[in-house]
Order: C-alpha cells, then structure tokens, then sequence
C-alpha cells in the first residue's frame, strides 16, 4: 500500500485533525469540471418537465423520495420548500444490492427512476458520468484519510477505503433552485 504524501496527510490534519474544521475540499478530479457543466444544463429542462410526466414517471413515495425527482417534500418548519427541486440517484448501478437487501432496506438500496432519452436527451448518461468521478474521488479520499488515521494511531485498522471501493450503495443528487 502506497503511502500519502506529505502535502496530503498535512491536509488531512488541518481538515479532520484535533483542530479541523471537518471538512475538506478536493480540487483537479480529472473531467469533473467538464462533467459537471454537461449535467448542470439538464436541471433546468428536468425541473420544467410537465408535472403529470414527472409525478407518473419519476417521483417515488414509497422511498420516501429518494429516488428520482422530488419537490416540495422537505419541509422549512412545517412549511414545504418550494424553492428548490432534487433528482436522486445511484451511479454505480440502477438496482444496487440483492432484491432480499432492497426489500429488507427499502429507503437504502433503492432502484435508479430515469427521464425516457427521448424526453431529456444525455441526462442520464451525463448524471452517471459525474456521479462515478465524484464516487471515485470520494473512494480515493477515504483511502488517503485511512492513512491519515493510522499516522496518528498505529492500532488503527483501515476500513473506509475498504468499505467504500466496491460499494453499491452510492447516492447522487442533482439540485435545482427554481427562480424567486
């Protein structure tokens, strides 16, 4: 296993260490930039979709909403939030997990609802494309905060990068905020 770099463990500490904000940024994920201006464009025409098509086709109460389009069921108090609209997703796969983990863990392994091609052409392939560059740095930043911990305690055994390389249980979310 190959070791961080020095540049990497110091902003592992200055992000997670006694001091640590808890937050860390990531910047140069290769295609991201790019990816993410592709998908971004599709907020919009899904946000506007006829909202007959949208409720029959891509809203999902029995995950409570997490999957596919959702608006207006977060609530600000008691009141619902209508400024913004959210596209759930999993990019690794459609139907992640065994059909005996989706029915036991309903509201975690739910399957993929995606807008006919025909209606909202690339959405789903771009959606895809940026939910496994962000999956992926995700996975190698787990790997590099594992050797963090492990610089600070030797009895650590690292399980993040373990656990999240392989995973099928991966969420994206595209959010859009309508105009005032």
């Amino acid at each position: 296993q190959e070791e961080s770099s020095p540049e990497l463990l110091s902003a592992s500490e200055r992000a997670y260490g006694r001091k640590g904000a808890g937050i860390i940024g990531m910047r140069n994920a290769p295609r991201f930039v790019e990816s993410k201006a592709q998908f971004l464009r599709h907020g919009h025409a899904l946000a506007t979709l006829d909202a007959d098509y949208l409720e029959e086709n891509l809203v999902d109460a029995e995950s409570l909403y997490n999957a596919g389009w959702s608006h207006g069921k977060e609530k600000m108090g008691n009141t619902p939030d209508l400024a913004k609209g959210s596209f759930y997703y999993n990019p690794v796969t459609d139907s992640p997990g065994t059909k005996e983990e989706r029915q036991l863990y309903k509201y975690s392994y739910i399957d993929n609802l995606w807008p006919d091609e025909a209606v909202l052409p690339g959405f789903r392939q771009h959606a895809v494309r940026l939910g496994i560059i962000l999956t992926n740095s995700c996975g190698e930043l787990s790997r590099h905060l594992d050797r963090y911990v492990v610089s600070q305690d030797k009895t650590y055994e690292p399980f993040l990068y373990k656990h999240l390389k392989g995973t099928e249980k991966a969420k994206a979310r595209l959010l859009y905020y309508f105009p005032l």
